[in-house]
Formats: structure tokens, C-alpha cells, sequence
């Protein structure tokens, strides 16, 4: 039997996470100062391990385990370790060009905010928290990726993708994970995830002839010219994408010849393909193919296409999202709290809502624009306070009570996939089937 109320064991978390706040801003600050692209993140992964050594938490490597007097149920909290590039941010390392103007070390801040509010409160619920620390979200650096699938030291290019493959999900039961985005008033707001694109992410390299540019380029097949015609074509049949998909092609040359006076004999191009749901992807990336391979055909090039598997769409669960809202409104005020639209942009935790019931809110926090140089924090305690309470207060729902609220959530949650067939979907996308 639970010895505190509810509501008692909500403010002991809620003081917990505001007393803890000093440490909690210095690990943000640390991270914030040495950003890591993914699958690279090695000190951050030594700052995560730290903590975890600091709060006293077993764990291995990147997940932590926090029991419950119970263990019926397991909710994780996820915190993502990697960097965006963007070498003009302020704080953007100045060797790699990674920065943290995506919001990540808020992300891993509030895992452990999270944490240290639920520490003392752990006998009260009937199930564990896992807090889970992910690398690799953001899906860039393909080519470099791609090299490490080829080499077998990775299976996909996700860092959430790779860790369901390897069973690191298997005992977890739900997860939930905050995001940061722009502000729209200057107290802040909680926007509760709704849902988002998915992708399919691609190199697509054209093989040319190389000749001399201006004396002899009749000798030449100009594989530049094959590029900007596949991707004319893909623009020639974007009116034909049902916008009820919201479909995205977005391409970039990362290769486009070698000198202005030889033809371009290679050219590569990376692009992602998304769509709002897995159909509209599969189908829409055939198309895709089609058109972009009718521009090597035009100028008799050849065009190859490497298909990766990018991300599933996101799916947030109604019933956590209900208790997410229901704790939000006291701390930011009902007029602060909405129901997001879906989001064009996409996320791994798309991948793991296919499998288990998962909330991915979005927090009004910030000034600037995501992934760019004019990111900044600028309702901090929204960012590592009032976010971290709600989160921390909606997991006491879940587990509180025998963990009849997680009992809950899971009878009345039928997922998309199960790891098999989240497998089999990944291999068919990177065969193009």
C-alpha cells in the first residue's frame, strides 16, 4: 500500500526537480559546451554515465534503471546525446561544426530532472523508470553512416532504430521524450505531440564520362546535367502528391564535379524522402526513383541509388497525452497548453510509438529557429523546470495506484508493429520494395 497520497508524492517530485536545479543546469551547460554528432557522442555519454554514478543508478552504458516497490510496468524517459550541425551557431564546435541548437542537452537535462525528482518516491510506485539515453537522432552524415552499415558495425542509421534491433527496447513497456521548440509567448508553453512525417533517406550518385570542359565536352557525359534533370523531374511531379501526405523531397548536391574544366563524371545527391504515413512514403520514393533515374537516361549517364532506412511517422498515444495535459495545465496555465498540428519534420521516436504507447510534447522554450544560429534558450525554467514536473508528474500517474494508469494506456493500445515486422519494414524500404 502506498503510504503518501498522490498529490503528496506530485509535490515531493515537483520540490525535488526545483531543488535540483543548480546541478541540473551545470550538466546542460556542460553538454551545451562540447556537442557531438551522432554515434560519436563519447563525452557525453562519460557526462550521463557520471550521473548516473552520482545518483547512485545501475545502469549500462547509456539506461538506467529505477525500481519501484513493483515492477509491473516500465516507463522510459528519453534524452537524446547527439549535436546538429550548424557551424554558425555561437556555441558550434569550431573542428566539427556541431552545436546543440536542437535542443538535446535540454532533453538529457530533463531525463535526469526527471530522475532526481522521482528518486525518493520510487517505493510509492509499482513499476520501474528507465532513463535512456540515446545517441544518433539526427539522421546526417549519411555517407559516413552508410560506411559503418557496410562495414557491419551498424544495422540502421538511427541511433533508436540501431537499439531496437539490438533488444534494447524489449523491456519497456511505454516511453515518453520532450522536444524543445520556439516560444510563442513569454511564459512558454507545453504543445502536446500529435503527429509527424517519416522518411526514407537516400544517396543517389550519377556516373558520367569526364572530358575537357570546353575543348572536347561532345566526349564527355556530363553527370551534372543527369542531377538537376532527375531532380527537375522530381519537381515536374510534385503536384501529383496528395497533400493530405505532406510530401517533402529535399535535395543536396554533396558532390558536383572535381574542376570547371573537366564535365562532372560523379555527382552525388542525398535527399530524404518523407511522407506523413508509411504508403505514401514507399510509394512516393518509387516515383521519386523513377524521375530521378530518367535524368541519367537523358544524357546517357548512369544513375545509382542507395535507398537507407530513415524514420517512421510519429504517433502519440491519446491516453498519456491526457494525463501529460492534465498535469500541464496547473504549471503552465490551460491557455499555455495545446494540441500540436502535425509536424513535417520527423524523429526516431516515430519508430518506437509503432511499437509501444509513446508522448513526444513539444515545449515552447526557446528564442530563434531550430537548427540554426539564432537558437537560444529563452524561458529557461519552462526548458528544465516546469517541462521536467509535468513529465515526472504523469509517470507518477502511470505508476501510482499498482500502476493502473499504465494498465491503462497498454488495454487500450493495439501497436502498428512488433520487432519483427519493424525489421522486415526497414530491410523492404533499403531494397526498395
Amino acid at each position: 500500500m502506498s503510504r503518501m497520497t498522490k498529490e503528496e508524492v506530485k509535490q515531493r517530485v515537483c520540490k525535488a526537480i526545483v531543488d535540483a536545479q543548480p546541478r541540473l543546469r551545470e550538466l546542460a551547460e556542460s553538454i551545451m559546451a562540447e556537442p557531438e554528432l551522432g554515434f560519436k557522442e563519447v563525452k557525453t555519454s562519460k557526462k550521463v554515465q557520471a550521473m548516473f554514478d552520482e545518483l547512485g543508478i545501475s545502469y549500462t552504458t547509456g539506461k538506467g534503471r529505477m525500481k519501484g516497490r513493483d515492477s509491473k510496468y516500465t516507463v522510459a524517459m528519453v534524452g537524446e546525446l547527439d549535436a546538429i550541425l550548424c557551424p554558425r551557431h555561437p556555441r558550434a564546435d569550431d573542428l566539427t561544426g556541431a552545436a546543440h541548437c536542437c535542443g538535446h542537452n535540454v532533453q538529457i537535462t530533463n531525463m535526469f530532472a526527471v530522475a532526481m525528482g522521482l528518486q525518493g518516491v520510487m517505493d510509492e510506485l509499482a513499476g520501474d523508470v528507465v532513463l535512456f539515453a540515446v545517441p544518433a537522432e539526427e539522421m546526417i552524415e549519411i555517407d559516413y553512416r552508410n560506411k559503418l552499415r557496410e562495414q557491419g558495425k551498424l544495422k540502421y542509421m538511427g541511433g533508436k532504430q540501431q537499439l531496437i534491433y539490438e533488444g534494447a527496447f524489449d523491456d519497456i513497456d511505454m516511453a515518453m521524450q520532450m522536444h524543445v521548440e520556439t516560444a510563442k509567448t513569454p511564459a512558454g508553453e507545453m504543445g502536446l505531440g500529435s503527429t509527424s512525417n517519416g522518411f526514407v533517406s537516400k544517396l543517389i550518385e550519377y556516373h558520367g564520362k569526364v572530358a575537357h570542359a570546353a575543348q572536347a565536352p561532345h566526349e564527355g557525359i556530363n553527370a551534372l546535367n543527369a542531377a538537376l534533370m532527375g531532380v527537375m523531374g522530381v519537381n515536374s511531379i510534385r503536384e501529383t502528391f496528395k497533400e493530405s501526405d505532406y510530401f517533402r523531397f529535399h535535395p543536396i548536391i554533396n558532390q558536383g564535379g572535381t574542376l570547371v574544366n573537366c564535365v562532372p563524371d560523379y555527382v552525388q545527391v542525398e535527399s530524404y524522402v518523407r511522407a506523413s504515413n508509411i504508403e505514401a512514403i514507399v510509394d512516393g520514393n518509387h516515383r521519386v526513383n523513377r524521375a530521378l533515374k530518367a535524368g541519367g537516361d537523358a544524357v546517357g549517364a548512369t544513375c545509382v541509388i542507395k535507398d537507407l532506412p530513415g524514420y517512421l511517422p510519429m504517433r502519440n498515444d491519446e491516453r498519456m497525452n491526457a494525463l501529460l495535459r492534465k498535469n500541464s495545465n496547473p504549471i503552465f496555465g490551460e491557455s499555455n497548453v495545446y494540441q500540436g498540428p502535425h509536424i513535417t519534420a520527423s524523429t526516431d521516436m516515430g519508430d518506437v510509438s509503432h511499437l509501444m504507447p509513446v508522448i513526444h510534447p513539444w515545449v515552447g522554450c526557446i528564442s530563434g529557429v531550430l537548427h540554426s544560429a539564432e537558437y537560444e534558450i529563452s524561458v529557461p525554467d519552462v526548458a528544465y523546470i516546469k517541462t521536467a514536473q509535468a513529465l515526472a508528474m504523469t509517470i507518477v500517474d502511470l505508476l501510482y495506484n499498482d500502476a493502473a494508469g499504465a494498465k491503462d494506456v497498454l488495454d487500450n493500445f493495439t501497436p502498428a508493429l512488433n520487432k519483427e515486422t519493424y525489421i522486415e519494414l526497414l530491410d523492404r524500404i533499403a531494397k526498395g520494395e
